[in-house]
């Protein structure tokens, strides 16, 4: 479970920095901000899978960092 949370952490920080830098004028095509629904709902499941993290943790006796 915790793997899973994990992974969908990463996954979602991944997909943020890949759009940010997408819609950023870098490249020099100008395809305007990330719409505000998509980081909406990117910082949404990044806040669920860590609170969902950090509960697994403490019911579980933070085997995350003490192996």
């Amino acid at each position: 479970m915790r793997i899973a949370l994990l992974s969908l952490m990463s996954i979602t920080a991944v997909i943020w920095v890949v759009l940010e830098v997408r819609h950023s004028n870098r490249f020099g095509i100008d395809r305007g901000p990330m719409p505000s629904r998509t980081r909406n709902l990117l910082m949404l499941i990044s806040f669920i899978a860590g609170a969902a993290l950090t509960f697994w943790e403490t019911q579980h006796g933070n085997t995350l960092f003490y192996q």
